[in-house]
């Protein structure tokens, strides 16, 4: 085998194993958080299964080591969660604007950004309920 075949079987190989072992990332990552107020997150998985989500505390500076899919401001955004999506890394930046550092072309939908009821809604039309808690803690509840 020459030099030239070697190369073009390590290409292809390359290619096949990128192609048969890609596999979707849910969630996103918060990368940084300089923001100084108190957030809340929902992460994108919930070992216990609870049907109506979590909402955990998020304090100034820190940031969640696992993935996350959404988060609230209460202070801030009153009734609004951000909707990270898919794949993409995120700042959450001093004056608490959202920073999309890396997203893949492919994660971009219109149930990404700021949400309102209209996404809790929607998700509740396909018997989603694991943004209830963090709509509740959006309103300050």
């Amino acid at each position: 085998m020459n030099k030239k075949n070697i190369l073009m079987f390590v290409s292809i190989f390359g290619f096949l194993a990128i192609y048969i072992f890609r596999k979707k990332i849910f969630g996103g990552k918060i990368q940084n958080n300089f923001s100084k107020l108190t957030i809340f997150y929902k992460p994108e998985e919930d070992p216990t299964n609870d049907p109506n989500g979590k909402a955990l505390l998020l304090m100034p500076n820190q940031t969640p080591n696992e993935r996350v899919d959404g988060i609230t401001f209460p202070s801030l955004k009153n009734g609004l969660v951000y909707k990270i999506p898919d794949g993409c890394i995120v700042n959450i930046l001093e004056n608490n604007e959202i920073e999309i550092v890396y997203c893949p072309t492919e994660s971009i939908s219109k149930w990404n950004g700021w949400q309102s009821e209209t996404f809790l809604n929607y998700l509740h039309s396909i018997n989603d309920n694991t943004w209830n808690k963090l709509f509740e803690k959006s309103k300050g509840l």
